[in-house]
């Protein structure tokens, strides 16, 4: 019985971390798909330079 509770918690030790990471990955495709998506609007009103400084002042603050 011991061995088998070990062995469930190192399984959950190894899932924890790759949903971890699951997470981070969705996260960043969220904040691209944001940023792709604001920028292709800040085109049409010409002000793409501007939101591109300040998401990425927002990035550096979230990082």
């Amino acid at each position: 019985m011991q061995v088998s509770v070990r062995d469930k918690s190192s399984d959950r030790c190894r899932k924890i971390p790759i949903i971890a990471q699951g997470i981070n990955v969705i996260m960043t495709v969220e904040i691209l798909a944001f940023y792709i998506s604001l920028s292709f609007f800040m085109k049409i009103k010409k002000e793409a330079h501007l939101s591109f400084f300040f998401i990425r002042f927002e990035l550096q603050q979230i990082v």
